[in-house]
C-alpha cells in the first residue's frame, strides 16, 4: 500500500473511531482479531474478502484455500494460523471470496463502477439460461408424436395424396 492509502485509511480508522490493531507479530494479530470476534456471542459467519497472511495464512496454506463456503474439512492440515483456520475450528462457517476482480467479471459486475449498481439488476441476479434437458424431451415428445401421427389411420388420411377407389374392372367406355 503507498503513503498516501496509508493515510487515507488512517484517517477513516480514525473519523469512524475504529481503533488500529497492534501488529508486532502475526500470531498476536490474529490473537486480537479473535478477541474482537469474540466479545460477545460468537460469529454466526465469518465472510473473508482477499487474502490477507492473517486471514488467510501464508502463501501455501492460502492457495489451498477454493473461493465459497468454507469447512474445516476443505482445508488441508497444517501448522499454519490463521482467523479462517481458527474459526472453522470453532464450528463458525466461513465464506471465503479470493480474487474478487475475477469474481465480478465472470458475474458480469462492473469493477470500481463510477456508480454503485441497484440491488437486484444485473446479471447476477438474473441470467438468461436455457434448459437442455426440457429442450431436448421437448423435441423428442415432437418427433415420435410426428412419427405416431403419419403412422395412424388419421394421418394416413390427411397425408394421403390420392383417392383410391376401388377396382371394379376394367374402365367404362366414354361413347
Amino acid at each position: 500500500m503507498t503513503e498516501r492509502g496509508r493515510e487515507y485509511v488512517i484517517k477513516a480508522l480514525k473519523r469512524n473511531d475504529v481503533p488500529m490493531l497492534p501488529v508486532p507479530s502475526i500470531k498476536a494479530d490474529i490473537d486480537e482479531r479473535m478477541a474482537i470476534y469474540f466479545r460477545g456471542p460468537p460469529p454466526k459467519a465469518y465472510i473473508n474478502v482477499g487474502g490477507g497472511v492473517v486471514s488467510a495464512g501464508i502463501r501455501p496454506s492460502k492457495l489451498s484455500l477454493e473461493s465459497g463456503l468454507l469447512k474445516e474439512s476443505s482445508i488441508a492440515p497444517t501448522n499454519v494460523d490463521s482467523v479462517i483456520r481458527r474459526l472453522l475450528q470453532a464450528d463458525i462457517p466461513v465464506i471465503h471470496l479470493e480474487n474478487v476482480k475475477q469474481l465480478a467479471q465472470q458475474h458480469g459486475l462492473p469493477i470500481a463502477p463510477a456508480t454503485t449498481p441497484k440491488i437486484g439488476v444485473g446479471t447476477l441476479y438474473f441470467q438468461r439460461a436455457y434448459n437442455l434437458w426440457l429442450a431436448g424431451a421437448v423435441l423428442a415428445a415432437i418427433i415420435a408424436g410426428l412419427y405416431l401421427f403419419s403412422r395412424s389411420d388419421w394421418g394416413f388420411r390427411i397425408l394421403q395424396t390420392t383417392s383410391h377407389r376401388e377396382d371394379s374392372g376394367p374402365p367404362e367406355p366414354m361413347v
